[in-house]
């Protein structure tokens, strides 16, 4: 076994299977991290694109509602603006004192 530096590591026999399961540990750790790692991205740009069309779902839909609101706003004010003018118009029309109210 050897250092970075191209030293030799000085290890007691009975330790070196150890330290070569170690290390083995280790290497196989990094791969399981770049995979994990990996596997993170992808979730993580499948979330985004997710994100992103609920984004668009959602200005659809408020734009729908606007649109209808404004509809349904004409709608109520031009009947209310027909109540206001047959109100008017009743009430400056004479009323024959001879027919009953009912």
């Amino acid at each position: 076994m050897a250092h970075r530096n191209g030293r030799r590591l000085l290890v007691h026999p009975d330790h070196e299977s150890y330290l070569r399961g170690f290390a083995d540990a280790m290497r196989q750790a990094r791969a399981e991290i770049g995979v994990a790692s990996y596997e993170t991205m992808t979730e993580l740009k499948r979330l985004q694109i997710e994100v992103a069309d609920l984004r668009r779902m959602h200005a659809e839909a408020t734009a729908a509602m606007r649109q209808m609101q404004s509809v349904a706003l004409a709608r109520m004010q031009a009947r209310a603006e027909n109540r206001e003018r047959t109100l008017v118009e009743a009430w400056a029309a004479e009323r024959d004192p001879a027919t009953p109210l009912n």
